[in-house]
């Protein structure tokens, strides 16, 4: 870098001037309407964040113009899908119900469908929100495979639990739900989980449509929570096209991870 570089890297640091420039983000997060900048603050929890968020922008995930929002992405398939496939592919044939916690219109089913064998009677049992879950049903159709549901309690009976991007915006904590079955689901299948070695923190996401507190996980927290619930960790791997960047904060680079998961003494 040159002398001069260095010398407005430094000005660019100096206390005031970063005040200035963290405003400007601030400012610019609120008024977006491109989705940049998308992620905001660093908070301890969920309702900090959410006391935080943008008052001129609708909160949370629940409202029909979020149904199109990042749906190519969804149903694209990416690089870090290939290890839940080849775990899916292991266990279908042991397999009845897959609820798909968080799966939107049911975005993954029509991703990942052409590559799995889907026999007469499996159930693919999408949970998400009431706005999510009417659109989902009309996009279905009368596809025989994908049925909708907004009750977490439907769990109960799943052979296996698939949650793609979803835990970071969830309200309730997996081992949370996992808790509410008397049949709990032998298999679970977590991606794009965003961790990191430090406590579980908060941060806004710019959504365009809403701004949604976004939750990163401290790694060993959320395996240990899963391990007391009767799941070892049976593979691991990382998802690259995924980042959380959160100018102005104490945040390093969290990794987003996937992880699968069965419950103990019960074979693949």
């Amino acid at each position: 870098m040159s002398y001069l570089g260095r010398l407005l890297r430094g000005l660019a640091e100096l206390p005031p001037v970063r005040e200035l420039r963290a405003a400007r983000y601030r400012r610019d997060f609120t008024e977006s309407t491109d989705g940049w900048p998308r992620f905001y603050g660093l908070f301890d929890s969920r309702s900090e964040a959410e006391a935080a968020a943008p008052p001129t922008r609708r909160l949370g995930y629940d409202h029909p113009e979020v149904v199109n929002v990042s749906q190519d992405r969804m149903t694209t398939v990416w690089t870090s899908d290939y290890p839940v496939i080849y775990w899916l592919l292991r266990v279908m044939e042991s397999t009845n119900v897959l609820f798909d916690l968080g799966g939107h219109v049911g975005t993954k089913y029509r991703a990942w469908r052409p590559l799995l064998p889907m026999p007469a009677g499996f159930v693919w049992r999408v949970c998400d929100l009431p706005s999510l879950v009417e659109a989902g049903r009309e996009l279905a159709g009368d596809d025989p495979h994908l049925v909708f549901t907004s009750r977490h309690d439907d769990v109960d009976g799943s052979d296996v639990l698939l949650a793609s991007g979803v835990l970071q915006y969830m309200d309730r904590d997996l081992a949370v739900v996992l808790g509410t079955s008397s049949s709990p689901p032998r298999h679970l299948l977590l991606n794009k989980v965003p961790t990191h070695d430090a406590p579980d923190v908060y941060t806004l996401e710019n959504l365009l449509a809403s701004t949604v507190p976004y939750r990163i996980f401290n790694r060993a927290g959320l395996l240990q929570a899963l391990s007391d619930k009767g799941y070892e960790l049976i593979d691991e791997w990382s998802v690259p096209e995924s980042r959380v960047r959160v100018p102005f904060t104490s945040l390093g680079c969290p990794e987003h991870r996937g992880f699968y998961l069965r419950l103990r003494g019960r074979d693949a």
